[in-house]
């Protein structure tokens, strides 16, 4: 919201506490509004702030890490595709993984994941091809 100054410019107002003065491209006037503006966000909401939905996959557009989305829920470093299942589905089993059956990383849609051990995954990339070549496992 901008309010107007006795210069004639424009000055927006704090999200938080309501301050005038905030800068240009600025949400808050100082850290601390900014910080508690933050805590209050649900993170289900800050995560759908980030999707982006199509007929197919629903990409994650925030944050990428080795080729996965990720968000920060209490302070903890979560997996988007693995907080997705969860909002859908409830808590994901422990030893558990959270698998795509579209094969995208950034996919978060919870009708493209599904839950498996890591000797589903490794079955699933070999079904799949994306194995590099190997066509079956090796016994050792």
């Amino acid at each position: 919201m901008t309010v107007a100054t006795r210069r004639g410019q424009a000055s927006r107002t704090c999200r938080w506490c309501g301050g005038v003065g905030v800068r240009a491209g600025r949400k808050f006037c100082k850290r601390a509004c900014a910080v508690a503006g933050r805590r209050l966000w649900d993170p289900a909401t800050r995560f759908w702030r980030y999707v982006r939905k199509s007929d197919g996959c629903w990409l994650w557009v925030g944050s990428i890490n080795h080729r996965y989305g990720w968000l920060v829920v209490r302070g903890r470093k979560v997996r988007a595709h693995r907080f997705s299942y969860e909002l859908a589905y409830g808590l994901i089993p422990v030893g558990l993984l959270v698998l795509h059956r579209c094969d995208n990383p950034p996919c978060v849609r919870p009708d493209h994941l599904f839950v498996g051990t890591q000797t589903d995954n490794m079955q699933d990339m070999l079904r799949k091809g994306r194995c590099g070549g190997v066509t079956k496992a090796v016994a050792r």
